[in-house]
């Protein structure tokens, strides 16, 4: 309810309003000074000595927490008649147009492309709005000492954060910024639009600054006031008409200084990253992603599309929006219903030109997720089967478009999306082995073995059993999906015959193949019978055996002798 009563007014008043450069300071009819700090808060009639009394203590109340602890770069304003000074000064007027604060010239007295400002809030009511306005617009003077060339994504979502830092529950976050950056998440994150509908989608984009403070810095603002110091680039500002000119590029961006300083994470995986946390906001807060996400109720991300397993398969499926450069597309698959036995088959296709990622939340009945990622080659196609999903309630699949690799946060393409389809089915996954042979295929009793076990559908894992107690599984390697390596021992009693052998996988699924190997028994020598009725021990044969063996070879060595003999020597 509130938020209809109130919209009109927000829109016409809101941050998003365009940046004025400044040529004379507003007009006032008195003041208030800090006696903390370098602030002033000007005041018309229409506005009041009380209001900008309130001002003041919110302005104390940000410079103590955003300089002080947070880090951030002491503004610098500028009077009347051009004296440069260290401080701020707010002009309250409620006539005025908008909020926003204002470029007054270069600072000289430094080497890079900062700025003295000043801030003009014309929004005096209702209080939450006025005390997070004047948070907002002290942070962006803050951000102007440290680089007047960043873009509107840059102030905005920087300022959004810092304001949500200090009052997790800023109902200007949680009712408006935050629901319209959630409800498009296929537009840039980048992207600004003035729009009724959208219109506080840039300042919603400071959750991406909140996610890099949380997983990257210590939650304190430390680490956004040490991207904008490493923003910086040295240069002269010349302020005039609507904005400002630099005599050299924005160069390092946003982006750059963000890389910067999370080292040795780029801005794609902590993208990649960001498109996963963003979904546990509100009621899907989990617990292990943003701290306050669970009172950010209204701010839960849009899904694109939801299926259930009876609408499947699908077959070059488009989604209806597709994602700009830093978007990211949601499909979710209700997963009641499913069993042991199957799963579910995934297959991506996008736009070569462009980088994607594709990460799968699989979501526990507590609102936790394991993740999986599809494996894209250079074509940007990939598909990946989940197995093993009962105990799953969904699967919510996150596509992002990374762009090309030269991302400008202050030139976002906001017009059109990277195209990409998908195929999505379910799929038995449980199949059972198979077996065709072992070799070799003969064992001898008595004696260790290593035989190969053929066929096809080996999970790694998987059991081998031989249906005889005489014969010991001693090891089993999986070698692939078609070989399975067994070390195996018969025992010496074994009983001669055919033995069947049985493959189980992990997934409890088995095969048995009858009469697989034959066991077989140590040869034994029989004594030869001779007529005698004598018995003669194995020793004895043997020894007799040679003997004849012997007196047989000097026999014919005898015959040989004689032949010769009677043979002419010429």
């Amino acid at each position: 309810m509130i938020r209809k009563l109130i919209a009109p007014l927000l829109v016409i008043a809101a941050l998003a309003m365009p940046l004025h450069s400044a040529s004379a300071e507003p007009a006032w009819d008195g003041f208030v000074n800090s006696t903390l700090y370098p602030i002033r808060v000007h005041y018309t009639n229409s506005a009041g000595l009380a209001k900008a009394e309130e001002a003041l203590g919110y302005a104390e109340s940000s410079w103590e927490i955003q300089v002080e602890q947070m880090g951030f770069t002491v503004p610098t304003t500028e009077d009347a008649t051009g004296d440069q000074a260290p401080g701020i000064r707010i002009f309250l007027d409620p006539d005025a147009a908008h909020n926003q604060f204002e470029f007054i010239g270069d600072i000289p007295n430094t080497p890079w492309t900062d700025c003295s400002s000043r801030a003009i809030v014309t929004t005096l009511s209702p209080t939450w709005y006025f005390k997070s306005v004047v948070c907002h617009v002290m942070n962006k003077n803050m951000l102007l000492a440290d680089d007047c060339g960043e873009g509107y994504f840059a102030r905005k979502s920087t300022a959004t954060a810092v304001q949500v830092l200090i009052d997790p529950e800023d109902l200007l976050f949680v009712q408006y910024c935050l629901p319209d950056f959630q409800s498009s998440p296929f537009l840039g994150l980048s992207c600004m639009f003035m729009t009724q509908e959208l219109g506080y989608y840039v300042y919603g984009s400071g959750l991406f600054m909140l996610f890099l403070e949380e997983q990257y810095g210590s939650n304190d603002g430390t680490l956004l006031s040490n991207i904008w110091e490493a923003a910086r680039q040295n240069g002269t500002v010349t302020v005039g008409g609507m904005g400002i000119t630099m005599d050299v590029p924005n160069q390092p961006t946003l982006f750059d200084a963000i890389e910067t300083v999370l080292g040795s994470t780029t801005l794609d995986e902590a993208f990649i990253l960001f498109a996963e946390w963003r979904y546990f906001v509100g009621v899907r807060h989990d617990g292990e992603h943003f701290l306050f996400g669970d009172l950010w109720g209204g701010g839960e991300i849009a899904i694109e599309s939801e299926w259930t397993l009876a609408a499947l398969p699908l077959n070059t499926e488009v989604p209806n929006n597709l994602p700009n450069e830093y978007g990211s597309v949601y499909l979710s698959l209700d997963l009641n219903g499913i069993d042991d036995e199957h799963g579910v088959r995934f297959a991506f296709t996008g736009d070569s030109a462009a980088t994607w990622n594709v990460d799968v939340l699989l979501l526990l009945p507590d609102g936790t997720a394991d993740v999986q990622t599809v494996t894209l080659d250079a074509q940007s196609t990939g598909e990946l089967t989940i197995e093993q999903l009962t105990g799953y309630d969904q699967a919510v699949f996150i596509v992002s478009n990374l762009g090309q690799g030269n991302a400008d946060p202050d030139f976002p393409d906001c017009a059109a999306g990277a195209t990409f389809y998908y195929d999505l089915e379910e799929v038995a996954t449980s199949v059972p082995p198979q077996i065709t042979d072992v070799d070799p295929a003969e064992l001898l009793s008595g004696t260790d073995h290593h035989v190969w076990v053929n066929g096809a559908d080996f999970a790694d894992g998987a059991q081998v059993a031989f249906d005889s107690a005489d014969v010991l599984v001693t090891s089993v390697t999986f070698i692939d999906e078609s070989t399975l390596s067994v070390d195996l021992t018969v025992a010496a009693e074994a009983v001669p015959g055919p033995v069947a052998v049985t493959v189980t996988n992990p997934n409890t699924l088995s095969d048995t193949l009858t009469g697989a190997v034959t066991l077989i028994a140590p040869a034994v020598i029989e004594p030869k019978d001779t007529g005698c009725s004598c018995a003669m021990s194995t020793d004895a044969s043997k020894s007799s055996l040679a003997l004849w063996f012997l007196l047989l070879g000097l026999g014919l060595g005898l015959q040989r002798n004689r032949s010769r003999r009677r043979t002419p020597l010429c």
